[in-house]
């Protein structure tokens, strides 16, 4: 079916109009997907930006087009080397009024616009969208991409979903938000999907994201899901979203959640517990009952702790447990407000939750047997629904509750800290709750509002007779009803999940009821999936969690460190794993290019993350306690540096401790970082510091542009490590590099250790074909350049060799003699040096590695390596018996001493 009524262009005729000379290749609808392909340029003035325009009697949709290189096109007109011409776009759509679709060019003077096709109306299509149907995947030259979920709720909008490319790496991904007059973007990091990497055999399982945004626009716009393939620039519609604020232009950013200090001062120091109880409050409790002996007298123990008058329905579902009954009916007997209710056949969890319903009249509470209640849980609980007729369902935190389990989000815990509930509890009450709104409600312990069950009617025992999932069923009814479900966030009830089910029953009655939820309510395990990626109280775990550990401890390590990974990153994991081991709080501070300052505290089997507006916010857990040492692993991401430095010596004087500094590179010596000079090569630390100056003021890769010459930098490391304790290198070529630059200090080497790593102990070899084996991350530093050129030259030359990376591959260029494998974990190494029969393993490293993980790994397998004489790599192949040095830095040298020994 084609839904064109007319198309304007005429193809493969180019025009020329007002000096813009442009041409439609073709422009192709297939059933609701529309193809455009063409290129345009001017040689009089900048064409400033390419659109297509989706135009309707009521609204716009503005699609941006990026224009690539066409040589064909550029060799034709005689147009300058690499001026880009070509377009190409590819939307899906569905059209509920006839659409005029434009291609549309920015001038100095304005914006003109070509007429290209007009969309007829489709039959039963309600709505206009161009977009790439949810949960459909895509593929476009090379590159699949798919949308899981996009999802927005007021000013913040979720999306979910996959991108790769079998051809070509995919650098990085954005999210555009594009109006007819501005435009913002928000970068999105690619994370773990085994899910795809699985089902489409990728040896790269980073290609999924996950984000939720903030964005404000006075005008509708769309959004685009961009991604970068080395220089090249796509961009994939997703979306549209309208006018959210009066103020002129577009603004989107990552959710940033509160600083820890912001947090506190919202929702803890400015809270007073103010408990209203109305007068006529009367509360129906129901415990179904089914063995559980062991948990009754605390359970009911724990019930009776408020003041808040209550009916207590206990029903005894047949319990074999020949404990329980005569228990039951002693505690009924002694209290007044108590009805025991006894099923002379075991109905099931349901049923007998509805038998007490039918005989209450109030909001009601459901309890299971295997809980423990703290003070004052029922006035707590119930507050929401006492002071809104719309909340259906309150949960309160648990230790085992799915979407109200803490510490960790969604799982079954073990108590925190091996405290009682008591105790946990009073942290969580002294959180101001925001009673935030979920998908369902949790039915260990879930308040019912008696105005909701009289309207939609009580659980389903018929579909959901044995239990589980039955109280999602009645939230989503709710729902449906215009009512919600709430979280209190003051309240937490320890919870033995399970405890009255048998796991292999449990495993039965949660597939079987799932199945049935899904089918109920279609958007329901969606709306699901978007509040566990929203989490919105993240923050409130976070907080008992921080405070929770900062009471229990008496003193901390503190940490200054970035979060890129790498091997200072490796390093610094297993140095806090030992400290944790023995029994050490370390405080971890981090400069993250997202979110800004992030404070880590380790505890334990435990961590709790906060964002901190200013480094002196973390004293505020600091305080009070001893600060055991201060260790400096890196401080390449932190900005003003000066006043880092300063911040660390002001924790040296308050709390009477130790500074080490651990020079994973060379950043206090040069902020390059590496030593590589403006032309991209080792520098060799000239003795002249004019030379250095000249570089300094030259070189485009320094990761600190506050001072204006190497000299001035140098003089606040100077006087910093003259404060420091202790200051570690990992060689003695580092070391002598310090020594250059700062001769006044004492350094300690103290190299890495690698004793994760078994020796290969044979590579069975199927052909002569030499593989030369890299490891690691492929970028410059590295000798991503060296590695490439010398794939182009076993090219050349007819040579009966390959390159094998293992690790991601950071440059943009590849070869059929160059093979990437993809990330991969360490105790992967000696199987992969088999599968890939690597006869030689090569360092490529253009600057001195302070030590080189990669490079200890190889010797501890016995392989043969090879490295230029640079740095600690070199330091240690000297002493090996495979060990091979490459006498020049070039990837010629390289590859003939490779051949040669391999």
């Amino acid at each position: 079916m084609s839904f064109w009524t007319n198309i304007k262009s005429k193809f493969n005729t180019t025009e020329k109009q007002d000096a813009v000379t442009y041409h439609i290749d073709s422009l192709v609808n297939d059933d609701g997907k529309m193809s455009v392909k063409g290129w345009i340029f001017s040689t009089q003035m900048d064409l400033k930006q390419i659109q297509i325009i989706l135009s309707q009697p009521q609204r716009e949709q503005v699609i941006e087009v990026p224009l690539t290189f066409r040589k064909d096109i550029v060799d034709v007109f005689s147009l300058s080397v690499g001026t880009k011409t070509a377009f190409e776009f590819t939307l899906a759509y569905e059209s509920a009024d006839t659409t005029d679709v434009f291609l549309q060019y920015a001038k100095e003077a304005g914006k003109e616009r070509k007429l290209l096709c007009t969309l007829s109306k489709q039959e039963q299509c309600k709505e206009t969208w161009f977009y790439p149907r949810v949960g459909q995947s895509y593929e476009e030259d090379g590159v699949e991409y798919n949308v899981d979920t996009i999802s927005q709720v007021g000013n913040r909008l979720y999306i979910r979903g996959w991108i790769f490319s079998h051809k070509q790496s995919i650098d990085k991904v954005r999210l555009v938000v594009n109006s007819l007059h501005y435009e913002d973007s928000v970068g999105l990091k690619l994370v773990q999907r085994t899910d795809v990497a699985n089902s489409h055999n990728l040896s790269d399982p980073y290609c999924g994201f996950s984000q939720e945004v903030e964005f404000s626009t006075n005008e509708y716009a769309c959004v685009f899901l961009e991604y970068t393939q080395g220089e090249q620039k796509n961009r994939v519609f997703i979306t549209d979203v309208n006018a959210n604020t009066k103020e002129a232009g577009i603004c989107i950013q990552k959710r940033k959640d509160y600083s820890y200090n912001k947090f506190v001062e919202k929702f803890v120091e400015t809270y007073t517990e103010n408990i209203c109880i109305p007068q006529d409050a009367f509360v129906d409790l129901i415990v179904p009952v089914y063995n559980g002996y062991e948990f009754l007298e605390k359970m009911f123990a724990g019930i009776e702790k408020t003041a808040v008058p209550y009916k207590l329905y206990v029903v005894n579902d047949c319990s074999p447990d020949e404990r329980v009954l005569p228990y039951l009916s002693e505690y009924a007997k002694s209290r007044e407000n108590v009805v025991l209710l006894e099923n002379e056949e075991n109905l099931g969890f349901v049923q007998s939750v509805n038998r007490a319903l039918a005989q209450t009249s109030h909001h009601v509470v459901l309890v299971n047997t295997d809980v423990m209640l703290p003070d004052q849980w029922l006035e707590r609980l119930m507050l929401p629904i006492w002071n809104s007729d719309e909340v259906a369902s309150t949960t309160p935190f648990t230790n085992s509750g799915t979407i109200c389990s803490f510490p960790n989000f969604c799982e079954n815990n073990h108590i925190f800290m091996d405290k009682s509930e008591s105790e946990i509890d009073r942290y969580f009450r002294m959180v101001q709750p925001h009673y935030v709104e979920m998908p369902t409600g949790v039915g260990f312990c879930m308040g019912m509002n008696r105005k909701v069950i009289d309207e939609i009617g009580n659980l389903d025992a018929d579909t959901f007779y044995k239990g589980y999932g039955e109280e999602n069923d009645w939230c989503q009814r709710a729902i449906r009803a215009g009512y919600h479900n709430v979280q209190v966030e003051n309240l937490f009830v320890w919870h033995k999940h399970g405890g009255s089910f048998l796991s292999e029953d449990k495993k039965r009655y949660i597939e079987r009821n799932s199945a049935i939820l899904e089918k109920r309510y279609p958007t329901y395990k969606k709306d699901v999936d978007i509040y566990c990626a929203m989490d919105p109280n993240c923050q409130v775990r976070e907080y008992v969690k921080m405070r929770m550990i900062q009471d229990n401890v008496e003193q901390f390590i503190v940490v200054l460190d970035h979060d890129w990974g790498g091997g200072a990153g490796k390093y610094m994991e297993n140095r806090i794993q030992s400290m944790l081991d023995h029994n050490t709080a370390v405080m971890r501070i981090v400069d993250n290019a997202d979110v800004g300052l992030q404070m880590v505290v380790y505890y334990d089997e435990y961590e709790a993350t906060f964002r901190v507006d200013q480094l002196e916010d973390t004293c505020s857990i600091l305080t009070g306690h001893q600060v055991q040492q201060v260790m400096i692993n890196e401080l390449v991401a932190y900005e003003h540096i000066a006043q880092v430095q300063q911040f660390i010596i002001g924790l040296k004087k308050n709390f009477k401790t130790e500074i080490t500094m651990l020079c994973h590179d060379f950043y206090p010596v040069c902020p390059s970082i590496y030593l590589l000079n403006d032309q991209q090569k080792h520098c060799f630390l000239p003795a002249n510091l004019e030379e250095c100056e000249k570089c300094y003021h030259n070189n485009t890769n320094k990761m600190n542009l506050e001072y204006d010459s190497i000299a001035s930098w140098r003089s606040i490391w100077a006087e910093f490590l003259s404060q420091c304790d202790h200051v570690i290198t990992f060689s003695e070529n580092t070391k002598s590099y310090y020594e250059q630059c700062y001769p006044d200090i004492h350094y300690e080497v103290v190299p890495h250790q690698v004793d994760y790593i078994e020796p290969v102990e044979k590579i069975d070899k199927t052909s002569d074909l030499i593989t030369i084996g890299y490891i690691g991350n492929m970028m410059p530093s590295k000798g991503s350049e060296i590695l490439i050129r010398m794939a182009e030259l076993i090219e050349e030359q007819g040579l009966n060799a390959r390159i094998v990376v293992i690790g991601p591959n950071l440059s943009t260029s590849a070869n059929e003699h160059l093979l990437i494998h993809g990330k991969y974990s360490r105790d992967e190494l000696p199987e992969l040096m088999k599968e890939y029969q690597v006869d030689i393993v090569f360092i490529a490293s253009i600057w001195p590695e302070t030590f080189s993980y990669t490079t200890e790994e190889a010797i501890k397998m016995g392989m043969k390596v090879a490295a230029f004489d640079l740095g600690a790599p070199a330091e240690r192949l000297k002493k090996y018996d495979k060990g091979i040095i490459i006498p020049e830095i070039s990837a010629e040298a390289a590859l003939d001493t490779l051949l040669n020994n391999a």
